[in-house]
């Protein structure tokens, strides 16, 4: 599977029910007797007359009484056809007879006569929704509560018109994307982005389009929106660690796919991590370097970063430690690896400040790194560490009095290191093959 197609599986599936079914949530329809009255504003002018006229219609039309309520508001018009109210009075008479579109004409031209004017905005919704034009009245519902907040019941309306029209800007969205036609799909869905900012689900759909259409750039960043939105989305770490290898960065890859794992500690993702952090890994190391294990000398860096490759999660295991500035890794392949082992005090710095990682390691030094990662590969074998700890071997070639005596002794105690004939041979370059059995030696103690 590649790995757009990789991303998409994760996507279908971890979205797959949020807009899966097609019915529209049922939305009351208009009752005339719950309309809001389209009442006279204290400062628009209107002669008693005109009051008393528009109220009369008003009250015909709660009888029941459409044509009678029709003609007294469709006068008021005639005489004064800014009288908004009245206006709004029609459109109430259209809503109740079903002619949802000439309701919602009413409607429109009574709140541009004033955008302030409750009634011709609560009418408007229900004539929207009558129409099915569900962005319509979410506008409209808008509109009203941003006059009245204080309506509980429109507010729950509009979640539910939201709701519904999020579901249908999703599955037509994905529609879009399974026909090819990216760019609709893609509008579709910053719509129902549009009304859902924070949803996560949406903005990995968006993930799943730009992926299918090409637009890494766009995917990881609908990606880390998403992992913005809800940093313990595992699925959403993990459609980010998908988009960053794709496009040719799996060290990042790697990270995100660690934070994924962090929160699901599924096999398959560890898998995955693993083969990302062999490409970053892959893409800065020396061509010779898989070759270091047949070598017959090892340098401070590739010591280094054989160590960090193959033992991370022993390393992982100390405290790290401040080391001070490293003055001539600035650059080098190795310099992530150096950083490593010398935080966590398997390597040593220079006094001078230099790490000097291209000169050869010798058999001391082997030693202490042995030491050093003995203290946090052995911490479940404490009677054995002592007992590695304590032991004085003779070595024909090292007397007890030297520097490097006391981490020999650990080293060939546990079996890290060997000293054939009894000899340790502290300052013979040590090899790639010594190297390697130190460290399997090592990682078989810490499991």
């Amino acid at each position: 599977m590649t790995a757009r197609a990789c991303i998409v599986a994760i996507m279908l599936a971890g979205i797959a029910g949020c807009a899966s079914g097609t019915s529209r949530p049922a939305v009351p329809a208009p009752v005339v007797t719950a309309f809001p009255a389209p009442a006279i504003p204290a400062g628009l002018a209107a002669s008693p007359e005109m009051r008393a006229r528009h109220e009369a219609a008003w009250r015909k039309l709660q009888a029941g009484d459409t044509r009678g309520a029709t003609r007294d508001f469709s006068a008021i018009i005639r005489q004064a056809p800014g009288f908004y109210p009245s206006v709004t009075g029609l459109g109430f008479v259209d809503l109740a007879g079903r002619d949802y579109k000439n309701a919602a004409a009413r409607f429109t031209a009574a709140a541009r006569l004033n955008e302030r004017y409750l009634p011709a905005w609560l009418g408007l919704t229900d004539a929207a929704l009558g129409m099915n034009d569900d962005a319509a009245a979410i506008g409209a519902m808008e509109r009203a509560l941003a006059l009245d907040p204080a309506q509980p019941a429109l507010k729950s309306r509009l979640d539910l018109v939201r709701f519904r029209r999020v579901q249908a800007l999703i599955t037509a969205g994905r529609a879009a994307r399974t026909s090819g036609r990216f760019a609709e799909s893609k509008r579709l869905l910053e719509d129902a982005l549009a009304l859902s900012p924070s949803s996560a689900a949406i903005l990995r759909e968006l993930v799943t389009t730009d992926t299918e259409s090409g637009d890494l750039a766009g995917a990881e960043m609908h990606a880390r929106r998403a992992t913005t939105a809800d940093p313990r989305d595992a699925e959403g770490w993990m459609v980010l660690a998908q988009v960053l290898d794709a496009a040719g960065r799996p060290a990042d890859a790697a990270t995100a796919a660690a934070r994924a794992i962090a929160i699901d500690p599924r096999q398959e993702w560890r898998e995955a991590m693993s083969g990302y952090r062999e490409k970053a890994n892959a893409a800065v190391l020396p061509a010779g370097f898989s070759n270091l294990r047949r070598s017959a000398t090892v340098t401070r860096a590739e010591a280094a970063a054989f160590v960090g490759l193959e033992l991370d999660d022993v390393l992982g295991r100390s405290r790290a430690r401040s080391t001070g500035v490293i003055t001539d890794i600035r650059g080098h392949w190795a310099s992530q690896w150096i950083l490593e082992v010398t935080r966590t005090g398997v390597m040593d710095i220079y006094p001078n400040h230099t790490f000097q990682p291209a000169a050869t390691i010798r058999r001391s030094d082997l030693a202490r790194m042995a030491s050093a990662l003995l203290g946090l590969a052995a911490t479940g074998r404490p009677a054995e560490l002592q007992r590695w700890r304590a032991g004085r071997p003779a070595f024909a070639d090292m007397p007890a009095t030297h520097a490097a005596y006391r981490a020999a002794a650990v080293a060939v105690g546990s079996g890290a290191m060997s000293a054939a004939g009894g000899r340790f041979e502290p300052t013979r370059p040590a090899t790639g093959a010594e190297l390697d059995a130190m460290v399997a030696r090592i990682s078989q103690l810490a499991h």
